[in-house]
């Protein structure tokens, strides 16, 4: 199946230089925004769920920086996907609901390009056909801006799922 081809994928290219990120939707969690991406984040940031959440800001606080980003202005953003409130030195958000979501969109973007800078990346998305229409949003937002970085996105779905962006080149 669909898991299988990662699998063999993943084996062929175990010898090549490469970071590997993976996600995948649930029918458990189609209604939460980028859970999907929350999961990655939380991977890809080492945390585990018996970690305080002060140690969960930290960390997150610190890998923006390593990445170059604006602590004050991802921090915001993304605390609230790992389910983390702020507190109070972290500045509260006046952003509305739209540009907060464009900007959740376009930073989470932006560091998933950002791991592909010192190596390629493989990014691989299970089960399409599951997810949430934020994280739909994200990858049309990543497709657009992958042409000529060293990252291949891989996605599987059932063949009913209609991506959202299939008329796109």
């Amino acid at each position: 199946g669909k898991s299988r081809l990662l699998l063999v994928l993943r084996e062929h290219i175990a010898r090549t230089a490469h970071s590997w990120l993976e996600c995948r939707a649930s029918p458990l969690t189609r209604n939460s925004a980028y859970q999907p991406f929350a999961e990655l984040l939380e991977r890809a940031l080492g945390l585990r769920p018996d970690d305080a959440a002060e140690r969960k800001l930290e960390r997150l606080e610190q890998s923006f920086n390593a990445a170059g980003f604006d602590a004050s202005e991802t921090v915001p953003l993304l605390a609230p996907l790992l389910t983390l409130s702020l507190p109070a030195r972290w500045p509260a958000s006046h952003l509305g609901p739209e540009l907060k979501r464009k900007r959740t969109l376009e930073t989470l973007a932006r560091w998933l390009l950002a791991r592909a800078h010192g190596q390629p990346l493989v990014i691989a998305f299970e089960d399409l056909h599951w997810a949430d229409a934020s994280s739909l949003d994200l990858l049309g937002v990543l497709l657009d801006q992958l042409a000529g970085e060293p990252v291949l996105l891989v996605m599987t779905a059932r063949p009913e799922f209609d991506p959202p962006w299939a008329e796109r080149p």
